[in-house]
């Protein structure tokens, strides 16, 4: 089968992730990390906007209002509103840690935002995950250190914890108790074989299939709830950096990409690098995002 690939924005981002959409409103969200914005698509209007931030945005969450959105910048979080522009500090980030920046991030089934934090400064293992709950409080996840976390995302009934550090190219899971955020049985999920694809950022279908964008691998991946491979969606860009479940329906994939490191002749050779992508899935459908359900 060969599916019919959309540009939903043609940006030209450098780094262009965290794509999600608002099943509430109709709008797509992004960030564009290294210009430090928030984007937010219209796709029936065409209708964008942007924000640009004090900081980078590694990953951010919905909330109960749809003006307001929680993000995860470089050395926090803090929640904003899009409606008046203020931000609200809720918590600092290891300010201990000069080497490392939030990363990937997304909200679990019960209204938590679990991220990761990255090394910036080389591919030593600094970084952590958290879990941002829903009374404000950050606690550390029981899992490896870690040097560019990503693949974030939970099974439909929210028991599994699907992860990575892209250093190391392959996909891990954990059982994930989200009212203690206890963490217990890291193991394998899926090793895509390839040491240069860098598994980067995932989401769960409503039959809790993962699908995963492969920066490097010009390509997403649907893997079985086992690990195997389901189904392979060739793309005309070498780094694809995240997918979401979109559309009325939820049957719309979504992919942010992004041109960052890329030359002048790579860029020539895949124009639409740094775009959002659109592909129509029929009958797949994917869930509704979770969203922050802390206080706003």
């Amino acid at each position: 089968m060969t599916e019919t690939i959309h540009v939903a924005c043609e940006g030209q981002f450098q780094l262009a992730e965290g794509v999600q959409y608002d099943d509430a409103t109709g709008h797509l969200w992004w960030t564009n990390i290294n210009a430090r914005e928030l984007w937010r698509l219209d796709p029936s209007s065409g209708e964008e906007r942007y924000w640009i931030l004090p900081q980078r945005i590694g990953c951010f969450a919905l909330t109960q209002r749809h003006d307001v959105v929680l993000l995860a910048l470089e050395g926090g979080l803090a929640q904003f509103n899009t409606t008046t522009g203020t931000l609200k500090r809720m918590a600092t980030v290891e300010p201990h840690i000069l080497e490392t920046r939030t990363n990937d991030g997304r909200c679990d089934r019960a209204g938590n935002l679990v991220f990761g934090t990255q090394n910036e400064r080389g591919r030593n293992a600094l970084g952590s995950w958290y879990r941002f709950d829903v009374h404000g409080r950050l606690q550390k996840l029981d899992l490896p250190q870690i040097a560019i976390p990503n693949s974030l995302c939970f099974s439909p009934d929210g028991s599994t914890m699907y992860w990575c550090d892209s250093r190391l190219h392959v996909l891990m899971q954990s059982s994930y108790d989200a009212d203690t955020g206890h963490i217990s049985n890291t193991r394998l999920f899926a090793d895509p074989g390839n040491a240069r694809i860098h598994p980067d950022g995932s989401c769960v279908d409503a039959e809790g299939y993962l699908w995963n964008a492969e920066w490097y691998g010009q390509r997403v991946v649907r893997y079985r709830p086992d690990g195997s491979v389901d189904r392979v969606i060739p793309l005309p860009v070498s780094q694809p950096s995240c997918v979401a479940f979109g559309g009325p329906a939820l049957n719309i994939l979504y992919i942010s990409t992004a041109r960052e490191d890329l030359g002048a002749a790579a860029i020539a050779a895949e124009p639409l690098a740094g775009s959002i992508l659109a592909v129509p899935m029929g009958d797949v459908r994917g869930l509704p995002e979770n969203r922050w359900l802390g206080a706003v």
